[in-house]
């Protein structure tokens, strides 16, 4: 492990961050990024294509994360009562590459900071870690040899200190994520992309991938708005404290009946659930997209 002087954000180590894999790029070599395909990502390791400009929504995301890292990082700091300093580190090969968040003093100790939606955040809470995020999780322990990574997930707008949940070295990840990204790396240097492709093969139908990750950046953006908008709504229903039509917005309390427990009628009045069977109507097929795990 090689400590690299540089301010991350900063040109130069753009630069340095692009001269090989990160922590970021991991879940993105297996496969496992929302975001972004191999292909994509092959393309700008090579200077084939530049990284596309973030659409509002993820620039909003990404200056939110900017600004709440610091104070995500001093408050895990007061929680555990250690210190966490951010560093830039070369692994072993030196292609493998960590913007870590966070290392303590003795080395065995690293920190990653996420500051997600609320979707992600839940996940958190439940004290689990979003899939799009193992790999760089493993591929931080890899780099560092660390004994434990802490996840720390912070959302303000949720609670006042971060979730942290304790991650510890998965050896055969670890070992799949080397090679994969071995196998990747190789394919930049000799900037073939058949030689990852070949070790990557997808089942999915041609195009596929493409729409599929579109529709999943769409659906955190849509979660997100979601839960941004309910936070607007309790503090407008807060300060309203009841109905009020004002500044473009009106604000009303409905009420509806309350649904029938068919099956406690049923039970009370005697009659058999299966005799109403003959009454059903026709099966409806319908379709239903959804993300695998925790994506």
């Amino acid at each position: 492990m090689k400590i690299i002087e540089l301010n991350q954000k900063s040109d130069a180590w753009l630069a340095w961050r692009n001269s090989g894999i990160g922590g970021s790029d991991a879940p993105i070599i297996m496969g496992q990024s929302p975001w972004k395909s191999a292909y994509q990502l092959w393309l700008e390791k090579t200077g084939q294509a530049e990284r596309p400009t973030p659409n509002p929504y993820a620039q909003k995301a990404m200056d939110r994360g900017n600004a709440l890292e610091p104070i995500a990082r001093e408050r895990v700091e007061d929680m555990m009562g250690i210190l966490f300093d951010p560093i830039c580190i070369e692994g072993n090969p030196s292609w493998m590459k960590l913007s870590s968040d966070g290392i303590d003093f003795s080395g065995t100790k690293v920190l990653e900071i996420k500051c997600p939606g609320g979707r992600d955040h839940a996940t958190a809470v439940q004290g689990k870690i979003p899939d799009k995020y193992r790999d760089q999780l493993q591929h931080t322990l890899a780099v560092t040899h660390a004994e434990v990574c802490f996840y720390a997930s912070y959302r303000p707008e949720e609670q006042e200190n971060p979730i942290i949940i304790e991650v510890l070295p998965d050896r055969e990840r670890i070992e799949l994520l080397k090679e994969r990204e071995a196998k990747f790396w190789e394919a930049v240097s000799k900037r073939d992309y058949g030689i990852f492709e070949e070790s990557s093969q997808d089942d999915a139908p041609e195009g596929f991938a493409a729409i599929a990750r579109q529709w999943i950046l769409l659906q955190e953006e849509l979660e997100h708005m979601g839960s941004e908008q309910k936070s607007l709504q309790d503090q407008l229903l807060k300060i309203a404290g009841g109905e009020i039509r004002a500044c473009g917005l009106e604000i009303v309390q409905t009420k509806r009946r309350g649904t029938i427990d068919y099956k406690a009628a049923f039970k009370a009045l005697g009659i058999d659930p299966d005799s109403m069977e003959p009454f059903r109507k026709p099966d409806v097929l319908g379709v239903k997209v959804q993300r695998l795990g925790g994506h």
